[in-house]
């Protein structure tokens, strides 16, 4: 694996460059680690300080009392190419390359981007970059990254060409409160490329789904190869950019990037069964279905989603996201006369009267929580329905049926979505319960939908 292990798990890290200046980049890798929590042994190096952040500083690699397992790289290009020369000299493993001026700037560039390629491989070297943001292990409280924060843990794993489209997708994932596990700005791709991180990613147990953003590579081949053997295994889904010539010419001078023609790629990742996305929206909005449905305490196997039902107590939404559902192959199941009984029993004699059909809208009969959940139990029992989708609105005197739903989906053991129609910071007060108990939820109908729409991709493919 080239050492990758030992590049998201390393023992002991090593800074060049560090610096007691909040405007260096050695400064907020230095912060990065330490208030990342990083249990290994960090040692900064700078020839001009006796310690930066209470550690002792080092004026070189050769006076480091071990040889570090990764050494993080906070100076220029120049300076960059001669220190990967002696970490191979040392034996380091790992080493993240932070500056730019490499291929992405011109024939220069590429030569000295070449230097570093061959001695990395020549070493065994796991080698991130050039240009890159650097990577994290939430599991490892390891921040290998010059922009210092604090994300949840999680399952899901990210690879991005662009530090900041991956800073975006982090910064997204922790509004819609979906944890992450490994993330690394993958820059240049001077050694490890897509297939490196992906072939890795497939084996490591922490990784349950893989979001990929991608501006090109000249290794498509590889890439789609890799990620369509990974994608039998483990969900990968994937937001390619650079579509048109303008965007196109954007990601040459931005990571050197081949974007190579946009239709091709699509048809070649429909061909291969990828899952692909237009948005970083998006791109979450189905990691976080991806990554929830069917964990927690009472995990269980997803199987094959054919018939969905659907609840909620106003018809628009459930209108809207039945077009999006069957536009992804979902069927709305007639309901058997068993379920729509259980149905007229929970909502009783004294309610307005309703069209009992799927999908289902309980209007007022709906608004109280427990009869919501009793209506929700019944068409989960529905043996045409394979999962449910719950649509319910936020509103100042009845609450969110959170606790029903619950209840309800820990007994069926099927799929469920949920989807609270409010302001935002309402509902995220809703969404820990919920995603502990493998339930994702959303405030957006069409978000809802889409990440309902990776379940149905995925979910019984193995």
């Amino acid at each position: 694996m080239k050492n990758i292990d030992v590049l998201f798990n390393p023992h002991s890290v090593a800074v060049v460059g560090a610096s007691p200046d909040v405007w260096r980049i050695g400064y907020n890798l230095m912060q990065s680690l330490v208030e990342g929590g990083f249990q290994g042994q960090v040692y900064p190096i700078n020839g001009k300080y006796e310690q930066i952040m209470g550690l002792p500083c080092y004026p070189g690699l050769t006076e480091l009392p071990v040889v570090p397992e990764l050494v993080v790289l906070a100076v220029n290009q120049y300076v960059t190419v001669e220190l990967v020369e002696l970490c191979a000299r040392l034996g380091v493993k790992s080493v993240i390359c932070s500056a730019g001026g490499f291929k992405e700037m011109g024939p220069e560039g590429q030569l000295l981007e070449k230097r570093i390629i061959a001695v990395a491989e020549e070493a065994g070297i796991a080698l991130v970059g050039p240009n890159t943001l650097g990577l994290i292990n939430t599991a490892a409280s390891l921040y290998a990254t010059f922009w210092p924060m604090s994300i949840n843990k999680g399952s899901v794993s990210v690879l991005s060409q662009s530090g900041g489209v991956g800073l975006s997708l982090l910064t997204t994932m922790q509004d819609e409160g979906v944890g992450v596990g490994k993330w690394c700005g993958v820059g240049n791709r001077g050694v490890l490329e897509y297939a490196d991180y992906l072939n890795y990613f497939a084996e490591d147990p922490a990784t349950k789904v893989i979001g990929i953003f991608i501006e090109g590579t000249d290794k498509g081949r590889e890439f789609i190869e890799a990620a369509a053997a990974v994608a039998g295994r483990k969900p990968v889904v994937i937001f390619k950019a650079g579509r048109g010539e303008a965007a196109a010419q954007a990601a040459r001078t931005h990571t050197g990037a081949l974007t190579g023609s946009n239709r091709l790629y699509q048809d070649i990742f429909a061909q291969h069964r990828l899952l692909t996305v237009d948005s970083i929206e998006e791109l979450v909005d189905m990691l976080k279905a991806l990554s929830v449905v069917g964990q927690g305490a009472g995990g269980y196997s997803v199987k094959a989603i054919n018939g969905v039902g659907l609840i909620t107590i106003t018809g628009g939404p459930a209108i809207v996201v039945t077009d999006i559902l069957e536009m992804g192959g979902c069927k709305i199941p007639e309901l058997s006369a068993a379920t729509l009984r259980r149905v007229e029993e929970a909502i009783g004699s004294n309610n307005p009267p309703i069209i009992l059909r799927n999908p289902l809208d309980l209007a007022a009969s709906g608004f109280e929580a427990s009869v919501y959940g009793q209506c929700a139990a019944a068409l989960a029992a529905d043996p045409k329905v394979d999962a449910l989708l719950a649509i319910y609105c936020q509103h100042r005197n009845w609450s969110f049926p959170t606790s029903e739903l619950i209840k309800f989906q820990a007994a069926c053991r099927k799929p469920l979505v949920v989807c609270y129609i409010g302001e935002s910071q309402v509902v995220a007060k809703e969404r820990l319960r919920l995603h502990e108990a493998g339930i994702p939820l959303y405030h957006s109908i069409a978000a809802a939908a889409k990440g309902f729409g990776a379940l149905k991709f995925y979910c019984g493919r193995g």
